[in-house]
């Protein structure tokens, strides 16, 4: 059963999304995506500060590019101090 590790929530959805830690496959670094409008941060001072968000759309038949981050990734990431909940 995997892990799901969260750093608090979304700075533009508020309340409603929480910030979940993934795995980038083409960086091989973890970043931050809302569970709720997909907003990510690839660094903990963009998520801090609220700047450079973006979104990633992939076209029907691509394979994704992230996954949910295992507990070693996030343990030797930057983000690994900013843990508020795991699930």
């Amino acid at each position: 059963m995997e892990q799901i590790y969260h750093v608090g929530n979304c700075p533009v959805c508020r309340s409603y999304g929480r910030m979940e830690i993934i795995y980038n496959f083409p960086s091989g670094k973890c970043s931050v995506i809302c569970e709720e409008c997909e907003l990510e941060f690839d660094t903990v001072s963009d998520y801090i500060n609220n700047r450079n968000g973006h979104r990633i759309f992939l076209k029907s038949g691509e394979k994704a590019i992230a996954r949910t981050a295992f507990p070693k990734e996030i343990k030797n990431s930057e983000w690994y101090g900013l843990v508020t909940e795991k699930f």
